[in-house]
């Protein structure tokens, strides 16, 4: 709670009632079935994962259902490639 003096119309004081929720972040994985496509790539966010860059976080900017930012962990598996 704040109080500022003479802030109201009129010159009155006036309290000022601030309420801030953190909400829990929104995180989950990408699953993608494995390949063998050593050119396979995929690219969220600018960030692209292919064989070289297999596995990260990526945060997705306002994208969760609540309006706030989104985590996706990503794991690429390239099977019998390597």
């Amino acid at each position: 709670m704040f109080f500022c003096k003479e802030a109201a119309q009129g010159g009155c004081d006036s309290l000022i009632h601030v309420e801030i929720n953190y909400l829990s972040p929104q995180e989950g994985d990408l699953f993608l079935p494995p390949t063998c496509d050593q050119s396979f790539s995929i690219t969220l966010s600018g960030i692209t994962f292919n064989i070289d860059n297999q596995e990260g976080s990526v945060t997705l900017v306002g994208m969760a259902s609540n309006g706030c930012d989104s985590i996706v962990n990503v794991s690429l598996d390239f099977f019998g490639c390597c």
